[in-house]
């Protein structure tokens, strides 16, 4: 059974025999629903906190060490959604530079 759904693209339009201002119209159809299809922009992050991409960009610290911090504790979630994970920002900057001013061996540095 069909859905009533039909798949159009731009070298569909092209082909089809239309005069010059219904195909840029179509096309600009097209584009939005493209536009439209794209994932949803993030949550935005609660007053104090930053993501995961963010803070890895941000501070130069690896994601796997975010990530295992973050699982042992020494930083709290303050949100976390289906695509995005929010952390305390001030206590990530406490959690760094403890451990850029006594990098020795991760473990007995961190606690």
């Amino acid at each position: 059974m069909a859905n009533g759904r039909v798949l159009i693209g731009e070298e569909d339009i092209e082909q089809a025999k239309l005069s010059d201002k219904e195909k840029e119209r179509f096309l600009v159809m097209v584009t939005e629903l493209k536009k439209q299809r794209q994932r949803p922009q993030s949550t935005p992050p609660p007053k104090g906190s930053i993501s995961l991409r963010e803070a890895e960009r941000k501070y130069g610290v690896d994601h796997a060490s975010l990530s295992r911090w973050v699982k042992k504790g020494l930083i709290p979630i303050c949100l976390r959604t289906k695509n995005w994970l929010y952390i305390s920002e001030k206590r990530l900057v406490e959690v760094i530079n403890n451990y850029k001013h006594n990098p020795g061996k991760g473990k007995r540095t961190l606690l």
